[in-house]
């Protein structure tokens, strides 16, 4: 019915994103506003059940019978031209309305209107409550801890469309048990995104004295010539360095890109297992690639890229199903505190090709 049309509707244009995945406040902004949009469009809703009660309470069904029963008394009475006649409507109209029936009806259908404003309208306000502290945290903590990042914001869908109150026919049983299931893997998923977040602002804060304890100690080594094999030994070292700090800490990504001249790649379908896994050149931008490519030499060294750290419990899930499947002819996978690639494949160039020629092994932490 016109309800559940309406329940439907709402839980789909209400939820939230993965708050943790989005780095630009004007993106929160939007969703902030959506909400704001959403819950006047529930007052209106909210206002127009309580019109509805007042019209139903302001029914005086007592006169209603009265006029109808002297409209009944007269107009048999006086129009109709023969006993047999006033005979067969007497038998088959009442000579009054069942007032007992109407009033009863009337309690009901109030009671209904009352149970969606505070079943249903009730849940749907807090929701728009906690969605809204949700992307309030997340912006708070993005000002505090990460630059903004520009990037293309999708907008949502404003709701549209009238909602009938066409409720007579509700299992109320049925629907409050459906809806205290939501409401609990909504407060689950709530409590993940705040832990999540919690702990990536830890790591950010370590990150950042480490650095800074790192800036201290470069500043009091003393200079002294390297041999070839010392500088090459230390290039790659550096390059190992940059990438932990921009896995860690998203501000370094363009730093990385622009200082090492890494490109994103993507990989491609395996085809021939016993043939040596490729790679080609991924048109997002680079943070969103799966694998950064370094140039080293006449090859390339090859990093699995930041945003899988993101989806580090998907690619765990089902024993490893979509790790084993990505990460095939390109690293081998071992389990460790957090996601990092521990040791570096390589690959040869071809135009937009790169074939690895050496597997690296990344890191997953079993516990995201």
């Amino acid at each position: 019915n016109e309800i559940d049309a309406f329940k439907s509707v709402f839980l789909e244009k209400s939820n939230l994103p993965q708050l943790a995945n989005i780095e630009d406040i004007s993106e929160l902004n939007s969703y902030t506003d959506n909400l704001n949009d959403l819950l006047k469009f529930i007052e209106s809703f909210d206002k127009q059940i309580d019109d509805t009660k007042k019209n139903i309470n302001a029914l005086d069904f007592e006169n209603i019978n009265n006029i109808y029963k002297n409209i009944y008394k007269e107009d048999i009475k006086n129009n109709l031209p023969s006993s047999y006649s006033r005979n067969i409507l007497y038998n088959e109209y009442k000579k009054e309305l069942d007032i007992e029936i109407i009033s009863t009806q009337k309690i009901s259908n109030i009671q209904k209107l009352d149970d969606i404003e505070k079943d249903i309208l009730k849940e749907y306000y807090l929701k728009i409550e906690t969605n809204k502290k949700a992307l309030k945290d997340r912006e708070e903590q993005l000002e505090s801890s990460l630059p903004l990042i520009l990037i293309i914001a999708g907008g949502i869908v404003l709701i549209a469309g009238g909602v009938l109150l066409f409720i007579f026919n509700r299992n109320q049983s049925s629907k409050k048990q459906q809806e205290q299931s939501e409401r609990e893997l909504r407060e689950r998923q709530a409590r993940i995104e705040r832990e999540e977040l919690e702990q990536e602002n830890l790591l950010l804060k370590e990150n950042i004295a480490k650095q800074a304890q790192q800036t201290t100690l470069s500043k009091d080594e003393e200079v002294q010539e390297l041999t070839p094999e010392e500088k090459e030994e230390k290039s790659k070292t550096h390059i190992i360095q940059d990438y932990y700090n921009a896995v860690l800490d998203v501000s370094n990504v363009d730093d990385f890109k622009e200082k090492w001249e890494a490109i994103g790649l993507k990989e491609d379908q395996v085809i021939d297992h016993s043939k040596s896994r490729t790679l080609s050149i991924d048109d997002r931008s680079f943070s969103k690639a799966n694998f950064w490519a370094v140039p080293w030499k006449n090859d390339y060294y090859i990093f699995a890229g930041r945003t899988l750290s993101k989806n580090a419990a998907a690619l765990i899930a089902n024993d490893y199903q979509w790790a084993n499947e990505l990460f095939e002819g390109i690293f081998t996978i071992t389990d460790g505190d957090q996601f990092m690639t521990k040791a570096r494949a390589i690959a040869s160039r071809s135009g937009d090709v790169f074939t690895i020629t050496e597997v690296g092994v990344v890191q997953i932490p079993k516990n995201n």
